[in-house]
């Protein structure tokens, strides 16, 4: 048979080949169409709930306060006013461990006399930034992953400053202004509860560690009253259950700052990832061609859909209490790398991202079981001063505490000692996840109370 004549469609050689690439450009536009309409649909949900999807919309979101009353704008000029210790005299610098009821060690305590007497200054107008109720942070979150957080650094500078006042005052036996650094302190870490970024959460938690050293040595030295003492659980009641929102707005942040990232060019990608995604560099336009291939196909909105409902997850997660926060992130968290395991060219840029918030949970149950130990220990203290004797879990419940505190990794109560003037509360499962993988240095989760047994506070 002479196939020469033949209508074009009847000659397979020709036809089926460009069928094939029809059928591939066809499924690719309805892979794309697909991945696109399932972006929009999430994007419409979140706006449903006012929630912001884009770094312009979480900017807008971020509530703007008046510069009269934002607490923000006064820390910044307090930071202005901070004076740097020397490379030789940093108390912040200096390896000298001590212990709640030791002595500050000699150079230590020359080193911090010296820089208190520099920040004097500073440390009054941290006080009066203190009295503020509103704070937001200058700070441009359009910018998305490129957003300049200046301020983080020296909030923890400031916040090792009111360390060292509220220890020094307390050596010097002036309990008032040993108490008014510890909650001025608090105050700063206050200042951090609405920004929506991680790291700006992780610094918060920084900052409340910091202070619980101030609180655990305040307590231990100075005759506190039961108004002073429930005063000061308070504020770590406060502190405690603003950690898991805070760690939810920061997904929410997250959320909307890494929408703009997946339709970033394999340029700014490479930049991005360190330069260090490709196997090698001779075949940098290869890649660089399949990079964009994947875009044109629609596969950086699957991967943006997989990245929004894995943010959304998280957020879901750090709603709860702990420790179902907990384990409910740790189920995400192993959800994820499931999913990207063996996916890593669909899920390119979550994969970059994602690994760094899935551990985010586990800051945030360390410093809820160190505060959770202060708030208990406290309450056996204000148990002791009113009976005089160490108190059991039964007796504190609810007249000094509303309920036995659990720890926040296994939901198993906090273990109290007591012995000569010293009470000892620790969250075990929460020590051994801050410990997890060191080999030495190994700190514990815990308060220490050193006091007289059956000691009085003077009203």
């Amino acid at each position: 048979m002479d196939t020469t004549r033949l209508a074009p469609w009847k000659k397979p050689r020709r036809w089926i080949p460009l069928a094939v690439i029809a059928f591939i450009v066809l499924s690719a536009v309805a892979y794309r169409i697909s991945s696109g309409a399932g972006v929009k649909r999430q994007i419409g949900e979140l706006r449903a709930k006012k929630l912001p999807t884009t770094p312009t919309e979480l900017d807008m979101w971020y509530k703007r306060v008046p510069a009269s009353s934002n607490a923000a704008l006064a820390f910044l000029e307090a930071r202005g006013l901070f004076v740097m210790a020397g490379a030789t005299n940093n108390p912040d610098e200096i390896n000298l461990e001590f212990e709640v009821g030791d002595p500050l060690p000699e150079k230590l305590a020359a080193a911090v006399k010296l820089h208190l007497s520099r920040n004097r200054e500073t440390i009054d107008q941290l006080h009066e930034a203190a009295k503020l109720t509103e704070t937001r942070y200058p700070i441009d979150l359009t910018q998305g992953a490129n957003t300049l957080l200046p301020h983080l650094a020296e909030l923890k500078r400031l916040a090792q400053l009111l360390k060292w006042e509220a220890i020094d005052q307390s050596t010097s036996g002036n309990k008032a202004e040993a108490l008014r650094a510890i909650n001025t302190s608090f105050a700063v870490a206050r200042s951090l509860e609405l920004e929506p970024v991680l790291i700006s959460q992780f610094v918060r938690i920084a900052i409340l560690a910091i202070n619980l050293v101030a609180v655990e040595r305040v307590v231990s030295e100075q005759s506190l009253s039961d108004a002073e003492l429930a005063d000061m659980q308070r504020e770590l009641a406060r502190a405690e259950e603003k950690t898991g929102r805070g760690m939810q707005i920061a997904m929410i942040g997250e959320r909307a700052l890494g929408t703009t990232i997946f339709k970033m060019d394999f340029k700014t990608f490479e930049a991005a990832s360190g330069g260090g995604s490709l196997p090698d560099d001779n075949w940098w336009f290869a890649w660089a061609a399949l990079y964009e291939v994947r875009r044109f196909a629609g596969a950086d909105d699957r991967d943006l859909s997989f990245f929004i409902t894995a943010l959304n997850d998280y957020e879901r997660a750090m709603g709860l209490e702990f420790p179902a926060a907990l384990q409910d992130a740790q189920k995400v968290e192993a959800s994820i790398w499931k999913e990207i395991a063996g996916r890593r060219l669909r899920y390119l840029i979550s994969g970059m991202i994602l690994p760094s918030l899935g551990k985010a949970m586990n800051k945030g149950a360390v410093i809820v079981g160190q505060i959770r130990c202060a708030r208990l220990g406290i309450a056996a203290l204000r148990f002791r001063q009113a009976h005089g004797r160490a108190p059991t879990q039964n007796e504190l419940v609810p007249g000094f505490i509303e309920a036995y505190p659990i720890d926040p990794v296994d939901a198993e109560p906090l273990t109290m000692e007591f012995s000569d003037g010293e009470i000892y509360v620790e969250a075990p499962a929460a020590t051994r996840l801050k410990n997890a993988g060191a080999t030495r240095n190994k700190v514990p989760v815990s308060l220490t109370i050193l006091r007289t047994s059956g000691a009085k506070a003077a009203d």
